[in-house]
């Protein structure tokens, strides 16, 4: 047999063994054991602390997004007031041309009328003399101008203004 077992090497092997076991326990393995603790207290730390920073990050992320909701709707009213106020001013506008209008028509109504009222004035004129000459001749004689003038404009006054409202 290749191995036999001696008891005094196994003796020898035990203690050594013990005294490895208690060095390695007092000058080893605590301090092992306080670096292993230490470190896992680290990485706990980290965790906690990405933990923590991943948490901050979302809410920062959640801030982030009500603020460009809150730009967008801001943005959006913006655009709404800009297009009422433009659809306002249109209407000003189209108003404005409007009553410009209007008062245009009614500029040239009125000057239409003046223009008229003198043409039948004039018109009138016209056939006084026209009538006064042509009662002269048939009469064969000549009223004075006046008493003619007198005459023709009377009849006028009398008879009612049929061109002036027709037309």
């Amino acid at each position: 047999m290749l191995i036999q077992p001696e008891p005094g090497l196994a003796i020898w092997t035990i203690v050594t063994f013990l005294l490895l076991v208690f060095i390695l326990g007092k000058f080893a393995w605590k301090p092992m054991l306080a670096m292993l603790a230490e470190r896992e207290r680290t990485i706990q730390e980290g965790v906690e602390e990405a933990r923590r920073a991943k948490a901050d990050s979302e809410a920062m992320m959640e801030k982030n997004r009500a603020l460009l909701a809150d730009a967008r709707n801001q943005a959006n009213e913006l655009l709404e007031r800009s297009r009422q106020d433009a659809e306002r001013r249109r209407a000003d506008v189209a108003q404005k041309a409007r009553e410009e209008a209007e008062a245009l028509l009614a500029r040239s109504r009125e000057e239409i009328e003046r223009q008229k009222r003198m043409a039948i004035r004039e018109l009138r004129s016209e056939a006084a003399d026209l009538a006064i000459e042509a009662a002269s001749r048939v009469v064969g004689r000549s009223l004075d101008g006046d008493t003619q003038r007198r005459l023709v404009d009377e009849y006028f006054q009398s008879l009612p203004e049929k061109g002036a409202g027709a037309s």
